[in-house]
């Protein structure tokens, strides 16, 4: 085993214990005294595995040590960052730079609410100021019975005496309230302002919210049949998938939720008859759900830390038989009594589509995870919640985020080891309607899901078909052992396309190719492209320069380039002069990289192509062997940019040769149309106009149709 597998294992493990150790402590400090909870003996075998973990760490080669004396022997510190803790704000802000900028047109007015302490409001404060960015304009208004004297000294906030007075003063479109015993964490208002902004159906949306020792507190609340409210997810591991990814709710807490003014105000808020806060805000989000008819969302990239609340159980009795006479009769009807993981999803879709592939949808770096994220929309426009599964359990951000924070989708990732990673696998399986497995080695890795859950409809994504791919390229290296590996993917395609309920390809060529192996219910399901032309195009003279686009770890691309570069543009050089090529796309191998001169330039991974789209004359796709559609044609026919390609670039693509593209497939043919096409402007405008409207068949609107329709048909198998 190697030494950072080592590290690997000993931190994993350490994780598991510490969270079984912290989980078992504050369930029970919740109900008997804490003081004596680790006398009990259940927790023996667990505090034992934690000083062995501890002890054999010491022995780790990359000198990172689990340092006893910072993380507490126990592990209850374990999940403490330092940004959880209050002295973190005191040091680094003192109470005389407590200052915020009063806004005159603020977008949100941040509502502080509570009676706590005073120093604990200023630890609220101070986190909300160096931990909400500019972005989003605001205003803060204390409200409640605090010392107002005592934080005079704090400018840009305003004080009111309670909710209604805070609504007269209030100048912002969206309120938020904020209880005073938090701690903000960064990217909390944005994330919230982010989510209701973009959706009018959306009523208002909470937070993660976090106890100071780092567990969760709620991951929205759970409304059960006897009108109980549970906070979903209390003291479990706060990247859980489960409590990790945007949804409709029953309701949120006070500790953090957002709201449109218009909203609150339509609906009477707050009813003065429940004054405790809890009581006060499930009403309140009845109130917007069933009322207003709008959704209650939980963004789990808005955390915060919330301490503990002491509620007077005398007042929450008066409050529960006021609650119970408003709301006792829906409640029992539309809120069943069920399994709390179920009552946690009742708000999303009932249906569910499971997909699979090797990682996370790396959008922006190669067309496949980009055809799969736009299929993943669609799934949800078509009335499908999505969950997603890497093969490799990385969580990788910003496309995590995406993902979960965004569109809301459910993502497993291996934050507990291979273990929990398969058991939720099957978890998640047992939810599951239609499984959509892309590549041959992952649905022969997962079918055996199909086999544990017959009810599933297995669907075989192709991607390419693989044996297609290494038949060309054995062919064109005259390789023989290529050629009887290509064999044996092809008995490995064809044998899973035949077990499939559905199985799918990119180009009608491949769906042909599968008919003509006796494969039924082939569907083809291509790359899903829409137009992307900004208002203002470059026109032709004022574009220079050719452009590739593809991901270096697909052997395919790094063929192509290398061709262009050495046998085509000596020809286009000679005849033009030093026409610049740009070689874009991620992880360019040193094979590529040693393209680069000063006619050649290789940038790598860009986040933002655009520009190089929109000025570039001519782009070109020189592939000499693959399968499948080529995504890289499909975003070059996005921005309208004229194509010279070989017949397999724009295979699948319903292209015509010297009318929505030129086509040639040696060398110096291949230089001769990338001249043509750079130096003519009539041809170079007539295949522009031409190739915008081959998109058409590749829309979401288009490629949602074609999903329905298989959908449809596998829904009548039984």
């Amino acid at each position: 085993m190697s030494i950072n597998k080592v590290a690997t294992w000993i931190d994993l493990q350490n994780e598991k214990i510490c969270l079984r150790i912290c989980s078992m402590y504050y369930r029970n400090s919740a109900t008997s005294d804490s003081s004596y909870a680790m006398l009990n003996p259940k927790f023996y075998p667990f505090l034992f595995l934690r000083l062995l973990i501890v002890s054999v760490n010491f022995f780790r080669a990359d000198k990172k040590y689990i340092h006893p004396n910072q993380n507490g022997l126990s592990g209850l510190k374990h999940f403490i960052d330092p940004t959880y803790e209050p002295l973190f704000y005191h040091e680094l802000l003192g109470d005389s730079e407590l200052k915020f900028h009063q806004s005159p047109d603020p977008v949100v007015s941040i509502f502080v609410t509570g009676d706590y302490a005073l120093e604990g409001i200023k630890t609220c404060l101070k986190s909300l100021l160096l931990h909400t960015s500019s972005r989003y304009a605001y205003e803060v208004i204390l409200v409640g019975n605090s010392d107002k004297s005592a934080l005079a000294n704090i400018s840009g906030i305003l004080t009111a005496e309670n909710h209604e007075a805070a609504l007269g003063i209030s100048k912002g479109k969206y309120i938020c309230l904020l209880d005073n015993n938090t701690i903000i964490l960064p990217n909390w208002l944005e994330s919230l302002v982010e989510t209701i902004e973009a959706d009018t159906n959306v009523g208002c949306v909470g937070s993660k919210l976090l106890y100071p020792y780092g567990l969760l507190q709620e991951a929205g609340g759970v409304i059960t049949q006897d009108a109980a409210f549970i906070s979903y997810g209390e003291n479990e591991h706060p990247k859980d998938y489960k409590y990790d990814y945007k949804r409709g709710v029953d309701y949120c807490k006070t500790g953090s939720i957002l709201f449109r003014k218009t909203d609150y105000l339509e609906i009477n808020m707050p009813d003065k008859k429940l004054s405790d806060p809890i009581y006060a805000m499930v009403d309140f989000c009845l109130s917007m759900q069933h009322t207003l008819c709008k959704q209650v969302l939980y963004q789990p990239s808005s955390i915060l830390i919330q301490s503990m609340n002491n509620s007077d159980e005398k007042e929450e009795d008066n409050c529960r038989n006021v609650f119970i006479d408003k709301w006792g009769k829906l409640i029992s009807s539309k809120y069943p009594d069920q399994d709390l993981d179920l009552a946690a999803k009742r708000h999303l879709p009932k249906r569910t589509i499971t997909v699979i592939d090797a990682y996370l949808p790396f959008f922006d770096k190669e067309s496949g995870s980009n055809r799969l994220l736009q299929l993943l929309k669609i799934f949800q426009h078509l009335g499908y919640h999505v969950c997603y599964i890497p093969n490799d359990g990385k969580y990788v951000k910003p496309y995590y985020d995406l993902l979960t924070s965004k569109l809301g989708i459910t993502v497993l990732h291996n934050f507990l080891g291979k273990s929990y990673f398969k058991q939720s696998i099957n978890t998640l399986a047992s939810f599951t309607d239609i499984l959509w497995i892309c590549r041959p080695k992952l649905n022969l890795k997962y079918r055996h899901l199909v086999r544990n859950h017959p009810r599933l409809k297995w669907i075989y994504d192709t991607v390419d078909l693989h044996y297609v791919r290494l038949f060309r390229q054995a062919e064109k290296e005259h390789r023989p052992k290529l050629e009887r590996r290509a064999n044996k993917f092809k008995g490995i395609e064809l044998k899973l396309a035949a077990a499939a309920d559905a199985s799918i390809t990119v180009t009608h060529v491949e769906k042909e190719l599968l008919n003509q192996e006796k494969i039924k219910s082939v569907y083809v399901i291509p790359n899903v492209h829409d137009f992307n032309q900004s208002e203002v195009s470059p026109d032709f003279d004022k574009r220079k320069g050719i452009l590739f686009i593809g991901g270096y770890k697909h052997g395919p691309n790094i063929d192509a380039v290398t061709w262009f570069v050495k046998d085509i543009m000596p020809i286009v050089w000679q005849k033009m002069g030093a026409v610049p090529v740009y070689l874009l796309g991620s992880y360019p191998t040193h094979e590529v990289l040693a393209l680069a001169n000063e006619n050649v330039i290789v940038p790598g991974y860009l986040e933002n192509v655009g520009p190089y789209f929109m000025n570039s004359r001519v782009f070109v796709a020189p592939l000499r062997f693959g399968a499948g559609m080529k995504g890289k044609i499909g975003q070059s026919l996005e921005y309208g940019l004229p194509i010279v390609s070989t017949s397999i670039g724009i295979e699948g693509m319903n292209l015509t040769d010297r009318h929505s593209v030129l086509i040639a497939n040696e060398a110096e043919e291949f230089a001769s149309k990338v001249i043509e096409l750079y130096e003519d402007e009539n041809i170079w405008h007539q295949i522009k106009n031409n190739s915008l409207k081959s998109l058409m068949d590749y829309s979401p609107k288009v490629v949602g149709k074609n999903l329905k329709n298989l959908f449809g048909d596998l829904s009548i198998k039984n």
